[in-house]
Formats: structure tokens, sequence, C-alpha cells
């Protein structure tokens, strides 16, 4: 079986631009364990694009080294029709991984990723936090412009169609969050704010099929927010599964049925409350340190699911924590 591996990121979606520390960082990181995890499958034949600028130490794999000569759309097709399988890491950021999605989708293309719409419907925070708070889960509510002026506590301002951290600040108040907009952004139309929720914060991996899910883990995050805000680390396996959490997975199921295999959830835990913040349809840095935390492969188990169509009966969770440093 042929499997072709694409990170956007590293594989050739900014091979125009410069690399961001950050995101070269994560996404290489995200890109060697996943790599890693499937070299270990019997019998499956490893594809890997990488940015000509990287170099991804590994055996038995074929790498495709892309440059700025590349239509990276274009090559991704190609080598998608060549292949069994492919799995896309990209970000959400401005669509680009639904619309990734969505183009090999209609080539019939048998992806290991949550279906377009799902991928599209979870890029928009503004659009996603609509449609779970309708099937009745807790979402950290959102805040007009209109609000704002009156709100005197402290505002998360947040990409709308960004992914994790990426553009996020914290500002002392509704007032401070509008004139940091108004001078240093403009568009107000790009910008999602919420008030700051204290408590701490964790995220679900979890292994999705057709409204239904397995907890693979629960992680704890640790986030600093001062000026950007930025993830530091996760710890992976760091945190008892609860009751509260397991209906949470559930219930975003339900709500997303369209999502696939690996999926994370980042979330608020509060005395009262679980709050959903994000839903990621695709690896997260929690999967760094997965395959240290289970019995079983992560990368098989969801090959397995994709292939036989039908969630494992049992996820076997170890007792063991893996820390994954980001930044």
């Amino acid at each position: 079986m042929r499997l072709l591996i694409s990170e956007f990121i590293t594989g050739g979606g900014l091979v125009h631009d410069p690399l961001p520390d950050s995101l070269k960082q994560e996404g290489l990181m995200m890109l060697k364990a996943l790599v890693r995890d499937c070299s270990k499958i019997p019998d499956l034949h490893i594809t890997v694009t990488l940015d000509k600028r990287l170099s991804l130490p590994v055996k038995d794999v074929q790498i495709v080294c892309l440059d700025s000569s590349h239509d990276y759309s274009n090559t991704l097709q190609q080598l998608a029709d060549q292949h069994h399988h492919t799995w896309i890491i990209a970000p959400e950021t401005d669509n680009i991984l639904s619309s990734l999605v969505s183009m090999l989708a209609r080539h019939n293309v048998s992806l290991l990723n949550s279906d377009s719409s799902s991928v599209e419907l979870c890029s928009d925070k503004a659009a996603c936090d609509q449609h779970l708070r309708a099937a009745g889960l807790a979402v950290v509510p959102s805040l007009s412009i209109d609000q704002l002026q009156s709100f005197h506590h402290p505002v998360i301002l947040k990409r709308r169609l960004g992914a994790g951290c990426e553009g996020m600040l914290k500002l002392e108040s509704g007032p401070a969050a509008l004139t940091h907009i108004k001078h240093a952004l403009g568009d107000f139309a790009e910008c999602y704010l919420q008030p700051y929720i204290s408590g701490a914060h964790k995220s679900l991996s979890l292994l999705c099929l057709d409204g239904h899910t397995k907890i693979l883990s629960c992680n704890t995050q640790t986030i600093n927010f001062n000026h950007p805000v930025m993830l530091t680390s996760c710890l992976t396996n760091g945190s008892e599964i609860t009751t509260q959490m397991q209906q949470l997975a559930n219930d975003i199921a339900l709500a997303l049925p369209g999502l696939r295999l690996y999926v994370g959830v980042d979330f608020i835990e509060t005395e009262n409350c679980l709050y959903v913040v994000d839903v990621n349809p695709r690896l997260t840095s929690s999967y760094v340190g997965l395959s240290q935390c289970l019995s079983d492969n992560p990368a098989q188990l969801c090959i397995n699911t994709h292939l036989d169509n039908v969630l494992p009966e049992y996820i076997n969770r170890l007792t063991t924590t893996a820390e994954v440093k980001i930044a």
C-alpha cells in the first residue's frame, strides 16, 4: 500500500515565502511524528513532500523536495494519483486545508482527513462556534463590535480564519481591543473576539468516524498570554479523562459527523463547565507525543479505521505522559 503524506507548511505551501519559525517548528514536529509512526506499519510505502530548505532524516521513505519552481496544488494532485491514500497536514488558515481537501476529494482521492465541508466549517471560528452552540455545546461566547465599548474585562482577539494561536492577542478590555483593531488591523471582519475565561487549558485527541468517536488522550496545554499569545508546550495524556470530557467528545462528533480520523479539540475546564475553544480537523501538536502514551500505533489506528470503516472497540491508554515543547 502506498501512502502520500503532504505537509503544507514544510511541504510546499510556503516555498515562495520565508518560513515562520513557529510554523516551521510545529509543522515539522508533526510531520516527523507521523512519518515515524507510519514507518512502523508493515508493507506501507511512504512518500513525503518536503520544503527543499528543510531536512527529514528518515530511512526507507521517498522524499519529494519542493521549491519555488513547483506549483504545490498541481504537484500534490499528481502525487496523490500515484498513491492509494493521501494524508494532508495543513492549517485551517484562510481555508487552506479545506481547499486542498476539497480539490483532492473532487478527484476521488482516498483521504485520511475529515470531509471538506466539516473542515471548512471548523476553519471559520464564528461559524463553527455558532454551529456547536446550536447543537447545545458550551462555547466561549463571542463579543460584537457594539458590545466591546462597554466590556471592561480582558478580551481575546483571534483571526476568524486563523489556526491555533496564530495572530491571537489578549487585551485588557473591549475598548482596548477596539483601539488595537482600528489602528493595527483596520478590518473588523477578519477578527473574532471573546471574553477571556480563566481555567485549565486542555485538549482532546480524538479518533472520529461518522458521528462517533474514541478519545485517544486528554492533554494539558501551557499557553503564554503575553503579547502575542503562544502555545509553548503540551503534555500528551496529561489529564484524566472524565465523564464530562467523554460527553463533550461525543457531542462534538454528533454535531460534526463529517469529522474523520484524527481530530483535536481545544477546551477550557472551569469549576462548572467545559468550554469549547477550537475544533481542529487535522493533526495537532499533541499527536507528537501520542505514540508514547498508547499501546497501539496511533497512525495504524487511523489507517485501520479508514480501511475498515469502523472505530476500534477499545483504546488502550498507558499511564505515561509525553511533553511536547513547541516554543
